[in-house]
């Protein structure tokens, strides 16, 4: 699934969205956000299980060069109750 917006030639939108889910049932989002050519959001997240039933988030912020956030996150989901997160790190 992709989109793109185009409002003009000095103020550009573009967000396009990839989903994708493989063999090893990763599920891939990304979408990139931009204003102009000075003020660039690029925003990517992350979503894995795997065999252990771990659920893996990561999210990438990109402002400008000068200025970058990233956040990631992990939860472990228990085998009885899938809801509830057993453990969880952020940094």
């Amino acid at each position: 699934m992709s989109s793109k917006v185009r409002r003009d030639s000095n103020d550009l939108m573009k967000m396009s969205f990839n989903l994708r889910q493989d063999s090893e049932d990763v599920l891939q989002m990304s979408s990139n956000v931009r204003w102009d050519s000075e003020d660039v959001q690029n925003t990517s997240s992350n979503v894995r299980w795997d065999s252990d039933d771990v659920l893996k988030i990561s999210f990438n912020l990109c402002q400008d060069s000068e200025d970058v956030l990233q956040m990631s996150s992990k939860g472990r989901y228990s085998e009885d109750v899938p809801q509830t997160i057993l453990s969880k790190e952020n940094k």
